[in-house]
């Protein structure tokens, strides 16, 4: 199974985000701020917005959520399609393509 688009980043710190977390990809401060000092309550995620990037390709910023801190990351198409194609094939193995 492949990775997401490493061209999603944080909206906080306008890093990459290519560090694994149980959450997804993640930057690397965001990464050391859930190490060091982990949030509290439920983490709930979901899609905010629908905004066009300056070259005028679509994209999403999708949001993780906990009482005390939020990660906000943009997402380009590119990214949103390599997310849709990954969640279908763990959604059905029988898409996935033989190598």
């Amino acid at each position: 199974m492949s990775s997401i688009d490493p061209q999603t980043r944080c909206l906080e710190h306008q890093l990459p985000e290519d560090h694994v977390s149980p959450h997804g990809l993640i930057c690397r401060e965001c990464y050391a701020r859930l190490r060091d000092d982990p949030p509290t309550g439920a983490c709930r995620g979901f899609w905010e917005s629908q905004p066009v990037l300056s070259n005028g390709e679509p994209c999403a910023v999708f949001a993780l959520v906990w009482n005390n801190f939020q990660i906000r990351s943009l997402h380009p198409s590119t990214a949103l399609n390599e997310l849709e194609r990954t969640a279908r094939e763990v959604l059905d193995p029988t898409l996935r393509v033989r190598t």
